[in-house]
């Protein structure tokens, strides 16, 4: 499986309008899951070009302001209409801990 860095920013404001801001500023809401602790953070949308459209399965090595995880993609939700990049879930790996994704 490939291995891919993504550089996030942490967000200090959470709710509908500063997501809608974000996104106007290309900027994508991302949340990590499966950690001790739940993490808020969003990433350039350009980012994702390598990550969401190839059929590759990858690993995702997020370096969030110094905070680095790894990560696989658990979800990404996209506008129905445009097809723009609205929301990305990332689930954290660990050692020992198993994994099931869907491989494209």
């Amino acid at each position: 499986m490939k291995s891919l860095e993504i550089v996030g920013f942490k967000r200090a404001n959470l709710g509908k309008t500063d997501a809608k801001a974000l996104r106007l500023d290309a900027q994508v809401p991302c949340v990590l899951y499966g950690g001790k602790d739940t993490v808020h953070f969003s990433v350039p949308a350009i980012l994702f070009r390598e990550l969401l459209y190839t059929p590759e399965a990858h690993i995702v090595d997020l370096n969030v302001e110094g905070t680095h995880y790894r990560a696989i993609v658990q979800d990404a939700q996209f506008h129905p209409v445009n097809e723009m990049l609205l929301h990305v879930d990332f689930l954290e790996i660990e050692d020992g801990k198993e994994v099931k994704m869907d491989i494209p």
